[in-house]
């Protein structure tokens, strides 16, 4: 919402021709967070178009310094003009496609070489050309890590099947890539003439808003109630693409393919304005440059309500970076919350999938950070289920392996367990859950050492100063994951040994052997033990996920408590109280172990 500004003393004469409109814009009267994004565009717009030396006359102006939350800026007819050409700017390119468009010949055909990567043969394919109408996006070139690379192309696919997916709405692109002006151009500045009129009698000017413009928008809702907006602010809505992070959403087949499915894109909501469009050029510059085939790898995410997350861990990683440069300023503190909206396009409409929002916490990226560093945990289904239970707790206390029982139940067994079922393009989930189990342990031992040697020290001083010695009850005690891994490990082991008449430590003792392809050495199991493996761990794991509640606790004691066990005194209780109370989360806990000892 506009603040009101007095442009006259003396009544103002209602027939003169409004040369110049002054609009102060104030982050708490804006609606929505892509209002607000859009007003964080519009000032990176107007700074882009002064770095690159435009003329004046045609960049609005920003009145005075951009405060922390509002900022004033001045606009004319030609800077209008000059404002939209150079934002809605675009080229006719030239592309290659495999099929024929519907009723549209192509500009050429040709031959090209293509290797199969099956065969490795290379043969020739046709390819049919196409001109086609490209955004310029201007400011993102400026300062995208990588130029006019993956993350622009990214952003442009993104406004081509979400906001601008009818063809109808890319007028504006289209006038520009003709060398015409834009097409929105004439009808913004009449808004906000309209607007300046209605301001001096007191009143708002509104009007319609497109979902080219925002997001889910209609022109007629359900109960025939039309969608309007005050149009100095529907103005700020052409400029929030340039301050959302936009990212693809993959979907892992049962067969280990992956795909991915539309857009998700991560709107911030700006709180601090002068800092945000202040850094928010910086973190674009530090985005990952890596590719992901035609996607950049930091665009590729697990979950859509990742997109906020990476937006925050993005707005951290600027700020670490800051302060080791010495600057003070936290970065993260410039939004109170990531949107996030995951869109696809199914047909001719764009469905939302899901949509919600995230706030910063300290906490939360911390855990997120530890969820996501490089080359720990490597399958996404074991990824997306740690991030299933993280984005629950922050609504409630949630354990790391809570999620996991949906997916056990939805997918099959060969993900989880290794056998030669198991697809050999994704990264094992086996391998991730054993990593976490070790990671756990480590905790507890690191914990239990520190415990120790503060006793230790505890011990010393009393003894020195002839004090009587008082035991300290806090000693940590292994958690319930920690104790169900242990006697699903004895488990498995002991079976297999059984079944296969072969010995773990004698298949230690054998030499290595060295890989051809990577050169790294293996531990040579024979065939029989890991067959012998497979058996043990896939019974049990599907015998486990089809039963419930008791039938799984006898189940369980029948099984894992069938070979020689030993807990300490202390631990004892903590499985069998947790068998009687959340027989559910020992299942779950339980199908995790085994996939880890598989």
């Amino acid at each position: 919402m506009a603040k009101k500004t007095v442009l006259a003393e003396s009544k103002p004469n209602m027939n003169t021709v409004t040369e110049m409109v002054e609009i102060t814009y104030d982050l708490f009267d804006l609606p929505t967070a892509q209002h607000k994004a859009g007003l964080a565009g519009l000032v990176l717009q107007i700074q882009s178009m002064n770095d690159r030396r435009l003329p004046k006359d045609s960049i609005p102006e920003v009145v005075g310094e951009v405060g922390t939350t509002t900022v004033t800026f001045r606009f004319t007819e030609k800077s209008v003009n000059g404002l939209m050409d150079d934002f809605y700017d675009a080229r006719l390119v030239k592309v290659e496609v495999k099929s024929k468009w519907p009723g549209e010949p192509p500009l050429e055909e040709k031959l090209i070489d293509e290797k199969d990567d099956d065969t490795g043969q290379v043969k020739k394919v046709k390819r049919f050309v196409y001109e086609v109408v490209q955004p310029r996006g201007h400011f993102l070139e400026q300062h995208l890590s990588d130029g006019d690379g993956l993350w622009l192309k990214l952003w442009r696919d993104m406004l081509w099947n979400v906001p601008r997916s009818k063809p109808t709405t890319r007028g504006p692109y289209n006038s520009r890539a003709d060398s015409k002006p834009c097409s929105e151009s004439a009808a913004t500045w009449k808004d906000l003439v309209a607007f300046d009129t209605a301001r001096r009698k007191g009143l708002f000017k509104t009007d319609s808003i497109s979902s080219a413009l925002l997001l889910g928008a209609q022109a007629l809702n359900a109960e025939s109630v039309s969608f309007e907006g005050r149009v100095e602010q529907t103005l700020l809505l052409h400029f929030w693409p340039l301050t959302v992070l936009i990212f693809v959403p993959q979907v892992i087949e049962n067969d280990g393919g992956n795909d991915f499915v539309g857009y998700s894109l991560a709107i911030p909501e700006v709180s601090d304005l002068d800092n945000f469009c202040r850094d928010y050029s910086s973190l674009l510059g530090r985005l990952p440059k890596e590719p992901r085939g035609y996607r950049p790898l930091g665009a590729v995410i697990d979950l859509p309500e990742q997109s906020a997350l990476e937006f925050l861990q993005h707005l951290g990683g600027l700020a670490d970076f800051q302060a080791k440069q010495g600057a003070s300023r936290k970065v993260a503190a410039s939004v109170s919350s990531i949107e996030y909206l995951h869109l696809v396009k199914l047909g001719n409409n764009v469905k939302s999938q899901s949509a919600g929002r995230i706030a910063p916490s300290r906490e939360l990226m911390s855990r997120y950070f530890d969820i996501m560093r490089r080359g720990m945990y490597r399958n996404p289904l074991f990824r997306s289920g740690l991030l299933r239970s993280l984005l629950d707790s922050v609504r409630e206390p949630t354990p790391w392996y809570a999620s996991f029982s949906d997916l056990f139940q939805t997918r099959p067994w060969p993900l989880f367990v290794c056998c030669d079922k198991t697809p050999r393009n994704l990264p094992w989930f086996a391998n991730d859950a054993a990593a976490q189990f070790d990671s756990i342990a480590d905790d507890f031992k690191q914990s239990l050492e520190a415990f120790q040697s503060q006793q230790r020290t505890s011990l010393e001083n009393r003894l020195m100063t002839d004090d009587a010695v008082t035991p300290n009850d806090d000693k940590p005690k292994p958690q319930l994951e920690t104790l169900i891994y242990g006697l699903v490990r004895t488990y498995v082991n002991r079976k297999t040994e059984d079944r296969s008449k072969l010995k773990w430590d004698d298949i230690a003792k054998r030499p290595r052997l060295k890989d051809d392809k990577t050169g790294r050495e293996r531990l040579d199991i024979p065939k029989d033990y890991s067959d012998a493996r497979e058996k043990v761990v896939s019974d049990v794991f599907l015998a486990m996920r089809s039963r419930r509640e008791q039938d799984f606790v006898d189940y369980f004691t029948a099984t894992i408590c069938s070979v020689g066990q030993y807990l300490p005194p202390d631990d004892f209780p903590t499985v069998a109280l947790a068998l009687i109370r959340e027989p559910e989360t020992v299942k779950t806990i339980t199908l995790l172990a085994l996939s880890a000892n598989s």
